[in-house]
């Protein structure tokens, strides 16, 4: 079964980035597509927040909006 292209976004300051950075390597060893954005001081489930509510947020909800344009 070839699983279907991925984005993970992880936040420096979440405590799952290590396992967002070896989830993403594990997918791309699978043979998928398999893209990393990592965002420097975000915390966990930063891309929950109100959209500008802060920067990353911003860059992160941005990121996910083009991954999907590009794919639809």
């Amino acid at each position: 079964m070839k699983l279907p292209s991925a984005l993970f976004t992880c936040g420096t300051l979440d405590c799952l980035l290590d396992d967002s950075v070896m989830m993403s390597a594990k997918w791309a060893m699978s043979g998928a597509e398999s893209i990393l954005k990592v965002y420097p001081g975000a915390p966990h489930g930063f891309v929950f927040f109100p959209p500008g509510g802060t920067e990353e947020t911003q860059k992160g909800l941005d990121d996910i909006e083009t991954y999907i344009n590009e794919r639809i």
